[in-house]
Parts: C-alpha cells; structure tokens; sequence
C-alpha cells in the first residue's frame, strides 16, 4: 500500500513538473513574442523619426569674422556631430564632455589667454557642450571665440 502510494506521488510529482515546465516554456515563448513587438514597434517609431535636419553653424573668430556653415544631419544628432561633419573643430575630452579648443585651425587656451569656444543657439548662451545639445530643425548655432 505504501509503495502505490510513493508511486501515485511520484507521478503527481511528475506531472506537476511537467506543466510547470510547459508554462515556463509557454512565458518565455510569449515574452520572446513581446520583445519582436518591441523591436517592431522601435524600428516603427525610428521610420517615423527618421529624417534630417538642417541647421547653420556660425563661427566668430578672434577678429570677429564670421563663416556660416550649412549642414544637414539625420534628426538626434548634436552638434559634436554637426562640426565633425565638417570638420570644424577639434576637442579633448574632458570630465564633462568634449572641451572644444580648436574651430577652423584656430586654436583657444585658456590656460595661456583665457580665450575660450562659447557655443549659442540663436544668440543665447547654451548651457549644454556640443556632444548634448541635439540640434533642431533650422537651429542656428554659433560658436564664438571669447576672451575672459
């Protein structure tokens, strides 16, 4: 009596074992679904997204003269990305990000003059370096030779 009951057990056992196993399989085949959803629905999203800006860069050296860049992107990219398109600029990397020290082969130290590249959209101060400042459609931004 006692060994059919262990047996009974056992297949109750296996069997509690199987469905378990066959709901796992069934969660990880409907969570793999949800990620192709996922993916489907980034790639949609990207469609969407896609597409250019165009924006003006501006440079204002030493002397005040000023060069206007214009420069088309895809959409999301910043301004690091717009000067090296054009290969406007040269930086070192810092704590903070790119530390913009040379824009048409003219060079800003800081540390020998305290002359410095000042980034501006439109005229007004950006408080982001280029590498975060995601350009806008028909932006014009402007970097500026300056002397502290």
């Amino acid at each position: 009596m006692q060994r059919k009951k262990m047996k009974t057990n056992f297949k109750k056992f296996l069997s509690l074992t199987l469905i378990f196993a066959l709901v796992a399989a069934l969660a990880l085949s409907l969570a793999g679904c949800a990620k192709e959803e996922t993916k489907k629905d980034d790639a949609q999203t990207e469609v969407v997204e896609t597409g250019t800006v165009k924006v003006t860069v501006e440079v204002v050296d030493n002397e005040e003269n000023s060069t206007e860049y214009e420069i088309s992107l895809p959409k999301g990219s910043t301004l690091w990305d717009a000067l090296e398109s054009k290969s406007l600029a040269e930086a070192s990397d810092s704590e903070y990000g790119k530390f913009i020290h040379t824009v048409n082969g003219l060079r800003a130290d800081y540390d020998l003059d305290g002359a410095y590249w000042a980034l501006y959209k439109g005229g007004e101060y950006l408080m982001t370096g280029a590498e975060s400042t995601i350009l806008e459609d028909g932006g014009h931004y402007e970097l500026v030779y300056t002397k502290g």
